[in-house]
């Protein structure tokens, strides 16, 4: 049994940022830099592991915390 909507939050689809909503990315991004700091080195976070549905994560290539970048409304497209 489900009783709220956070115990299934990264089974559900993120909701997108607007273009007049940069400083709540900005203000997201900031919250997952400091959520991630403990577990340093790491891959990278995204927004629903902090319990928030929106289309934000950062990400590290090689786990370098000084290579941190912020990826805002995300899309891929498979090669195959």
């Amino acid at each position: 049994t489900v009783d709220s909507p956070q115990q299934y939050i990264l089974a559900i689809r993120t909701e997108n940022f607007k273009e007049d909503e940069i400083s709540l990315a900005q203000e997201i991004a900031q919250k997952l830099f400091l959520a991630i700091h403990p577990y340093l080195p790491a891959a990278g976070l995204a927004a629903p592991q902090i319990k928030i549905s929106r289309s934000i994560f950062i990400y590290s290539y090689d786990r370098n915390p000084k290579h941190l970048e912020v990826a805002i409304n995300p899309t891929f497209v498979p090669i195959d």
